[in-house]
């Protein structure tokens, strides 16, 4: 073996020991990006559970503010009829006491 072709292959050796470093270290990142990943696939999956259910809550409150909303006009139309028969009635008894008294 010559010195050019020995120099060769001892350059050749560190470059694969250069390479295998690189690879073992590659292979230690693709690991713990695999496994940083899978984890915020987990904590995707609570938080869109998390969603599911506050927009069922939303969805009841929003049917609750309906039914409260139709009560509150029924009760608003109740009071302004007891307050018309109210104003009314107390308006015809007076006309009445006083068609008595004139008579």
């Amino acid at each position: 073996m010559t010195p050019v072709q020995l120099k060769q292959t001892n350059i050749l050796f560190n470059q694969l020991e250069y390479l295998e470093k690189q690879d073992s270290l590659n292979n230690q990142l693709i690991t713990y990006y695999v496994d940083w990943t899978n984890k915020l696939e987990q904590k995707d999956s609570l938080r869109q559970s998390s969603i599911v259910e506050l927009n069922k809550q939303i969805s009841s409150m929003d049917n609750s503010i309906t039914i409260l909303k139709d009560n509150n006009a029924k009760l608003s139309k109740q009071k302004e009829i007891a307050t018309y028969f109210a104003i009314g009635g107390g308006v015809t008894t007076i006309c009445l006491i006083l068609l008595l008294a004139l008579l």
